[in-house]
Order: C-alpha cells, then sequence, then structure tokens
C-alpha cells in the first residue's frame, strides 16, 4: 500500500538519528480499524497516552483509547513503558510484550510471535528518515507467505497502529486489519497516510455508506487561482484549515456561516496539501487538494 510519509529518505542508512521516545503526552495516532464478514467496515481510533501506573513494580503510562471525532470518551486499552530504545506493551492480562525494539539491526529477532507462518519477527531492512524535520530510525519487516509489510519508525511506532493487532495477538489479515492514519504531535500532523488522505475514516462496504453523498466539496481541485468550498451542514458555524505535507496549517478561516467559502491561492507553492473543515462539535470533511 503506496504511503506518502512526511519525510525524505538519506542516502545512507548509517547516518546517526537522534533517539525519539515513544510516549509523549503531546502525541496522538489516528487508526483506522476493519473487519471483514459478510461486508467490510471499518471505523477510526484515537490513541493517547495519558497518567501513570505501576505493574510489577515497573512504571508504565497509561494508553487511552476513543472512537469519538471529539476526542472525548477515552478508554484505558494498556499500558507502555520504555527501556532505552526498547518499548515493552502490556494490557493488564499478560505479561510484558515487547513491542518495538529500535536499537535492532538486520537479521536481528525481536521477539518470538505466532503469525503468518513465522515464529519470529527479523529486521529486514534499517534506514534513517525524516519526520517533521527530526531523523528517525526505520526497521522494516517482511512476512512473504502473507505478502505483509511491518513497518516501524521511531518515536512514531508502526505504519499499523501504534499497537498493531497482527503482530502482538496474531490476528489474520485476511479477518482483521488496522493503518496508521494520521501522527499528531504539539497538535500538528507530522504524518498523513495518502492511502486515505484523511484523518478520519469511518465506511461498511455492502451497506450503503460508501454511496453517501460527501458532505464537503472543494472545486476545481486541482486549483490554479481559487477554489470553492461547499458543505451540506445548515445552521452551523464551520472553520476550514488547510496544511502543507509537514503537517503546518497553512491556512485557516474560523465562524463561517455561510455553506459556501472562496479560498485564494494566496502565496502557496505549488503542490499537495490536506484539508479539514469541522463545526464546533464534529469533523464534517478532510481530503487532498493540489494547487498547480
Amino acid at each position: 500500500m503506496k504511503q506518502l510519509y512526511f519525510f525524505i529518505s538519506f542516502l545512507f542508512v548509517t547516518q546517526i538519528s537522534t533517539s525519539q521516545s515513544l510516549i509523549d503526552t503531546t502525541k496522538l495516532w489516528n487508526e483506522v480499524e476493519c473487519f471483514s464478514g459478510p461486508f467490510v467496515a471499518c471505523q477510526t481510533k484515537s490513541y493517547k497516552f495519558q497518567g501513570d501506573t505501576v505493574i510489577n513494580s515497573y512504571q508504565y503510562k497509561k494508553l487511552f483509547f476513543t472512537l469519538d471525532t471529539l476526542l472525548m470518551n477515552w478508554s484505558l486499552t494498556g499500558a507502555i513503558r520504555e527501556v532505552g530504545q526498547k518499548v515493552y506493551y502490556n494490557n493488564f492480562n499478560n505479561a510484558d510484550y515487547l513491542l518495538y525494539d529500535f536499537a535492532a539491526n538486520v537479521g536481528d529477532t525481536i521477539e518470538p510471535i505466532s503469525f503468518c507462518l513465522s515464529n519470529y519477527l527479523i529486521a529486514d531492512s534499517v534506514d534513517t528518515v525524516i519526520v517533521n524535520g527530526s531523523p528517525r530510525r526505520r526497521l522494516i519487516f517482511n512476512f512473504m507467505p502473507c505478502l505483509y509489510t511491518e513497518e516501524w519508525i521511531e518515536g512514531m511506532g508502526s505504519t499499523h497502529g501504534i499497537i498493531n493487532r497482527l503482530i502482538v495477538y496474531g490476528d489474520l489479515p485476511a479477518d482483521y486489519g488496522t493503518e496508521l492514519l494520521c501522527f499528531w504531535q504539539n497538535d500538528t500532523i507530522n504524518w498523513i497516510n495518502q492511502s486515505y488522505n484523511d484523518c478520519y475514516v469511518t465506511f461498511g462496504i455492502g451497506i450503503d455508506e460508501q454511496n453517501k453523498k460527501p458532505s464537503v466539496r472543494v472545486f476545481p481541485n486541482p486549483i490554479l487561482d481559487f477554489a470553492i468550498v461547499e458543505h451540506s451542514e445548515l445552521n452551523k458555524k464551520w472553520t476550514w484549515m488547510l496544511f502543507n505535507t509537514f503537517g503546518q496549517c497553512v491556512q485557516k478561516v474560523i465562524n463561517i456561516s455561510d455553506v459556501r467559502l472562496k479560498i485564494n491561492k494566496e502565496n502557496l507553492s505549488a503542490g499537495i496539501y490536506f484539508y479539514q473543515v469541522r463545526t464546533a462539535d464534529s469533523l464534517i470533511g478532510s481530503g487532498k487538494l493540489i494547487i498547480e
């Protein structure tokens, strides 16, 4: 699955990167999880760290999740601790699981697992990438029998989500799957999954939701000089936000009363941007905008 990462790869994997802690209460992960059955249903979960706990005399940071796009009503899902560049996960039912080892090198065995006919998680390649201006170590693992790739980025975690159930619990890819949609830090988008171009995804193939008319329309797209933003949420003030590929907000209009807004190219350079349209109580639309 092709993805757009908000970084560029270094030419040499030997370049030294700065160690990045995964645990940070300013970070937020948005993930889409999909279940198969009579139809495919997907929903977005958000994860964050908050509060401390002690398990078997070890200090942990609590990990919470929510399905609420307003980022309310959080539920405790587990706890995480770091020892150097190793990250351990505990779901309060089992002993520690070695979730990440960002110091591993090519050929190193990370942890015995039971996934995809394999008993070990072995690093196939290691390099250094840039995420929002900071060098991060990246490890890639290929499960050839299942044509499945696991990718870790230091300080961000797996591109399948901070807790990849396929690896931790051995769920089958045909039955269950997760993808990281967006990674935030200090309310700034550091990473967006280009396969979705959206930080919130909810749909069910086979239950007519995929045929619903989008509530937000931006046209023309690509744009040369200006575009019209149009949405169907009547009688609500709303906000327009445009982000560049580094996650920086480059355009923002608040308290809009009309259902249409004209946005100008102004001094924005040509390229790919990502937008969000929000009311006070919900996200009503997001997507990709191209400026020529």
